[in-house]
């Protein structure tokens, strides 16, 4: 990528001061979904390895949720990294993230987790909008 459109990836330091508290608030609602997410490794997988599964199918699938469930992690980890940073590319992946979960965490009326990514979506949008005026919603680099 060319250092144009780098510079755009990154807001004015005013603009950091100024919206720090909204991003912190962001950061701590990623964080508590780290917090679900650890305590859903060492809370739900054991008790589903041990006595849950039978058949090499079902084992499969555990397998499976246990690998999509780290690779969240690591991302959310990511994630957090690039908002200490103000970095674009946060706020396009916590809209696009909070997107794609919402209708789940509405299908299964998890009143908590709804509130969480609502706040999150809102947060990131809101953030997004405000600190990259001139970068469309749904990207990181600036129109042309």
């Amino acid at each position: 990528m060319d250092s144009e459109a780098m510079q755009y990836r990154y807001p004015d330091a005013l603009l950091k001061e100024k919206y720090k508290i909204f991003n912190y608030a962001l950061i701590g609602i990623c964080a508590i979904f780290i917090v679900f997410r650890i305590a859903l490794y060492t809370l739900l997988y054991p008790l589903m390895f041990t006595s849950g599964f039978s058949g090499e199918w079902f084992k499969a699938v555990g397998w499976l949720a246990l690998l999509l469930n780290t690779v969240m992690l690591v991302l959310m980890v990511w994630i957090i990294k690039l908002l200490f940073r103000f970095d674009a590319r946060a706020y396009l992946l916590l809209i696009i993230l909070s997107l794609t979960s919402l209708s789940s965490m509405i299908k299964y009326f998890d009143m908590l987790s709804t509130v969480l990514v609502l706040a999150g979506l809102g947060l990131s949008f809101f953030l997004k909008k405000k600190l990259f005026p001139n970068i469309p919603v749904f990207s990181y680099v600036p129109k042309k």
